[in-house]
């Protein structure tokens, strides 16, 4: 058909044709026509389906993984949410949870978590196993690491680090009643009788025979070497380790009670009536010390969480707050102002103090203990059994609402007890515009001492020249000035004097610039004027402006107008600057606030 419909397509070719050929060829033409339209509409229909197809397809993909995403955001949330529930009850799952919340999506609330995790204050926390214990049966170490649990059946002995059994479970006998346990976790103090006998608590056998009377009621020493008896007004304290009396107090203790040091080197006792007495048990006599104008018989009520003595350093809470004297010189180093305070510890360095409020745990850095350097929330629970372990940068307490199944929460203070701490406070500081270099103020007697260090470990990077701290040197005789410029090029520093006067004009002071790029190349920049209420006058260079360049912008506190400091593009020139108060020579200032590009020029609003 169509080679004859080449051959025979020209009407004058179709004339050969017979009529009927001619109306065969032309029902053959038409039909051929048809199907060609058949099978186009076909084929289209064919694809429009398949494209629709590919499209459903698609949509329904793109809504599974939305689905699949919202899934997970919400998962991720709630997970989010249950563990900040869970930062005080189990903190370990907690930082768990937020990881994993983080990992399955990221959200603001697992940004939020995850953040969370990583400043969390709370490291562990340990319950009981075995609830049951007997009122009082539950005990602390007195670094922390071994909880000593009395059972009505056995006494167990943890490792709070490891929360494992540490010893072996054992059973008192039927004649023997539990007094109280070592602070140094090792030994168990029962009456035998109408004798004493210890246990040894990591074989869970008896320590040696009977001794001394059961009628003494004795305690032990914080060091868990010694026994402190206050039999009449005297205080005994008798080694363990020899089982003879060590020490005996010439009375002072009326109150019938005493607190022995850490080191088992003085004693504490408390009287009817009047202040403490301290006795040094290696001398065999009376200390001296301001403590005896500063106690009273009051300071005694509840003696064991009032009253703390280690080393060398005594602390006794009162109503006001927390004392703290020099044995070795007998004078008081220390007053905290606190309310409310309870079980104040030392450290076993004597570097340290910790107290719990009713909302709150404090810790103070003796050595400048005019704030605390540490707090934490209490939600709901005491804080019983406060320890410190400086080595691991931990504060561990039994805390719970249950007094006979309390939990052991273990509290991070790393940042606290680290050694890089300063006696003298910041005056200033200021980072770069990369946060690469940090620039410190500290006051020193009359000076102030700059110091340019690296932000991320804090190693000095240029030591600068210090400046006198205004008229007096006090701590409000000056304003301190530490500034970058915005390309982190120059750095201005220097001690400008406050004005005291009823004008509020000052004299012509100074600031240094120094540069951070190339050679350390520094210039002196004077400030006129009329200062703010910062204390600081505007910036004005004693110098005309360099050549062209790029502009350093130094602005300080309380200042309002644009402080453009030219400089060459060589690295490490610091240029001149020259700006003026409002209202004075070369005033720059405009509305609002804003920056130019390329930093050539800032502006601050008045």
């Amino acid at each position: 058909m169509t080679a004859a419909a080449e051959a025979f397509g020209d009407p004058e070719r179709s004339a050969e044709l017979a009529r009927v050929e001619r109306e065969f060829l032309a029902a053959s033409r038409t039909f051929g026509a048809r199907e060609r339209r058949r099978l186009r509409t076909f084929v289209g229909a064919l694809s429009l389906l398949v494209v629709l197809t590919l499209v459903a397809g698609v949509v329904a993909w793109q809504q599974n993984r939305a689905n699949e995403r919202r899934g997970a955001e919400a998962a991720a949330r709630r997970i989010a949410a249950v563990a900040e529930n869970m930062r005080s009850s189990d903190p370990v799952r907690a930082m768990r949870l937020s990881v994993a919340a983080w990992r399955l999506s990221h959200t603001a609330e697992t940004r939020s978590s995850l953040l969370g995790a990583m400043v969390q204050k709370e490291e562990r926390s340990f319950r009981i196993p075995v609830p049951g214990a007997t009122p009082g049966g539950v005990s602390l170490s007195a670094d922390g690491r071994f909880l000593v649990v009395v059972g009505s059946d056995r006494v167990r002995r943890w490792d709070v680090l490891t929360q494992k059994l540490s010893g072996v479970p054992f059973t008192v006998g039927e004649d023997e009643m539990v007094l109280n346990t070592s602070p140094d976790g090792r030994r168990l103090l029962a009456t035998r009788g109408q004798r004493l006998q210890l246990w040894n608590l990591a074989s869970g056998k008896r320590d040696g025979g009977p001794f001394g009377s059961a009628d003494d009621y004795p305690d032990f020493g914080p060091s868990g070497r010694t026994l402190l008896t206050v039999r009449g007004s005297s205080a005994i304290l008798r080694d363990l380790r020899y089982r003879h009396v060590m020490a005996r107090s010439d009375g002072g203790a009326s109150g019938g009670a005493a607190v022995v040091s850490g080191d088992d080197r003085y004693l504490v006792l408390c009287p009817k009536k009047g202040p403490v007495t301290l006795w040094d048990v290696a001398e065999g006599r009376t200390r001296k010390g301001d403590w005896e104008h500063g106690t009273t018989e009051s300071s005694c009520d509840d003696y064991a969480s009032r009253i703390s003595l280690d080393r060398d350093r005594l602390a006794v809470r009162d109503s006001h707050g927390i004392r703290i004297w020099d044995v070795t010189t007998g004078k008081e180093i220390h007053r905290i102002r606190v309310a409310k305070a309870e079980n104040v510890t030392l450290s076993a360095d004597g570097r340290f103090l910790a107290a719990a409020t009713p909302g709150e745990i404090l810790l103070w850095r003796l050595a400048s203990a005019g704030a605390p350097v540490f707090r934490y929330s209490l939600v709901n629970e005491p804080a019983d059994a406060l320890r410190i372990d400086t080595a691991r940068g931990e504060i561990r307490y039994l805390g719970g609402e249950d007094s006979s199944n309390p939990v052991v929460r273990t509290i991070s203070i790393q940042d606290a007890v680290q050694p890089g701490w300063r006696h003298e406070p910041v005056a200033d500081a200021a980072f770069g515009p990369d946060g690469r270099v940090l620039g410190t103020a500290t006051r020193t007697g009359e000076k102030v001492r700059f110091r340019l260090v690296r932000g991320t470990d804090g190693a000095r990077v240029a030591g600068l020249p210090s400046a006198p701290c205004g008229r007096g040197g006090g701590a409000d005789g000056c304003a301190v000035l530490t500034r970058f410029s915005p390309d982190g090029r120059a750095f201005a520093f220097g001690a400008v004097p406050r004005n005291s006067s009823d004008d509020s004009s000052v004299g012509t002071e100074r600031v240094t610039l120094w540069g951070l790029r190339g050679p350390h190349r520094k210039r002196s920049v004077a400030l006129t004027g009329k200062a703010d209420d910062s204390g600081l006058p505007p910036l004005l260079s004693d110098t005309e402006a360099s050549d062209s360049g790029t502009d350093t912008v130094v602005p300080g506190p309380g200042v309002r107008t644009c402080w453009p400091i030219g400089g060459t593009r060589a690295a490490g020139a610091v240029g001149s600057a020259r700006a003026g108060w409002p209202g004075q020579g070369d005033q720059r200032r405009w509305p609002g606030h804003g920056d130019r590009p390329r930093g050539r020029r800032v502006l601050l609003p008045r």
